[in-house]
């Protein structure tokens, strides 16, 4: 007698169909969106990286160089660009030499949605969001992420240092922050997290 007329194979019954395709959806609309939360994230922190990287070179250049060099950032709309420029004639970096081209274009203008998508330098509209530490207090200003004073200019100096200051950068979800300390021209990335509104490094 054929063993299978005793043990016939038993294939899956609708139920079980549904409640693993029930199971597969379940797992998917859990892990769809924290993917996204992971890639705004690693995004953001590209683009802050970035602003990081450029005012490391920009101090470096100027100290090896023996000539200020700064960013200029301008705003387009909603977004912003920015520009490196050179001291050519030993006055350091003024708006007036560069308007008329005494201070030299190295490069730029650039913009940061460029390298890392979706990032613009902004600040999240939720206030009220806590100031970076050691400040205490919270920012006031949201609509100007580019804290460097009224020119928008940070400059770096032969002797290393730079102007003081902060660019906030976010996609509308996750925000970060790049502070250059300006007696040392050393910066610090922070990340600011939403849940806790409070700033990390």
């Amino acid at each position: 007698m054929n063993p299978a007329t005793h043990f016939p194979r038993r294939g899956s019954s609708l139920a079980e169909t549904v409640v693993a395709v029930a199971i597969v959806a379940l797992l998917a609309a859990v892990a769809v969106p924290e993917l996204a939360q992971v890639r705004s994230r690693a995004r953001v922190e590209a683009g802050a990286r970035e602003v990081a990287s450029l005012f490391h070179k920009c101090r470096s250049q100027a100290v090896s160089r023996s000539r200020s060099v700064a960013v200029k950032f301008e705003r387009q709309g909603n977004s912003y660009l920015y520009a490196v420029y050179e001291d050519t004639n030993g006055d350091g970096i003024k708006i007036s030499d560069i308007a008329s081209g005494a201070d030299r274009l190295v490069a730029g203008p650039s913009h940061i949605g460029d390298s890392a998508q979706g990032v613009e330098f902004s600040i999240l509209q939720r206030p009220p969001i806590h100031k970076i530490p050691p400040q205490s207090g919270s920012i006031t200003n949201m609509s100007d992420p580019i804290q460097f004073g009224s020119l928008d200019l940070v400059s770096f100096t032969p002797l290393g240092s730079a102007t003081s200051g902060t660019a906030y950068l976010s996609d509308g979800d996750h925000m970060q922050a790049v502070v250059l300390y300006g007696p040392t021209g050393r910066t610090r990335v922070w990340r600011y997290v939403n849940e806790q509104n409070r700033w990390v490094q």
